[in-house]
């Protein structure tokens, strides 16, 4: 529970900070759009320890109005532990909701999905499929006229028979507009 109260401070303080940054570049948002990010995860599961890994997301869509952007989604997350590969992810629906339409790069993101966790071992491989979702944070840095540096950090919540794993991930991507 820590965590999540943790994870949503650091999300109120990380909106109320970009507030009052100057604006690099007009944040114009119309038609197409992708992301695609890469940084670092922790996973967590039912009675098991924490474990540091890499992530990366795969975002696709069009925006549907000023402040609303709406796309298909892959989130993953791996960590290569010794003698195993952990590899979990969504795929699902995303938006994408910029609270100050005219100039702020501030957003807030949600996913809902299927989700997938794999054990892979030198014996075999375990695999489930069940639900996730996420719920995250970012900032778009414009650098180009259509283009931004995007600072994130999402937590993923992955529910499958008999388990659950959490994934909290933060990074970089890349988010052409």
């Amino acid at each position: 529970m820590k965590t999540v109260a943790r994870a949503f401070t650091t999300a109120a303080l990380l909106l109320s900070v970009v507030q009052i940054l100057p604006a690099q570049r007009p944040q114009t948002r119309h038609g197409f759009w992708l992301n695609y990010s890469a940084g670092g995860a922790r996973i967590g599961c039912d009675g098991c320890r924490t474990i540091h890994g890499i992530s990366s997301n795969l975002t696709i869509g069009g925006t549907i109005g000023k402040q609303w952007l709406l796309a298909g989604s892959i989130q993953a997350s791996a960590s290569d532990e010794a003698f195993s590969d952990l590899t979990l992810g969504i795929i699902g629906v995303s938006a994408r909701y910029y609270p100050i339409a005219s100039a702020g790069g501030a957003f807030v993101t949600g996913t809902v999905g299927f989700a997938n966790t794999s054990r892979s071992v030198s014996w075999g491989v375990a695999s489930s499929n069940g639900s996730g979702a996420s719920l995250g944070v970012g900032y778009d840095v414009r650098f180009a006229r259509n283009v931004s540096h995007t600072p994130f950090a999402n937590l993923m919540s992955l529910g499958f028979d008999g388990g659950s794993n959490t994934v909290r991930q933060f990074g970089l991507g890349i988010t052409v507009h």
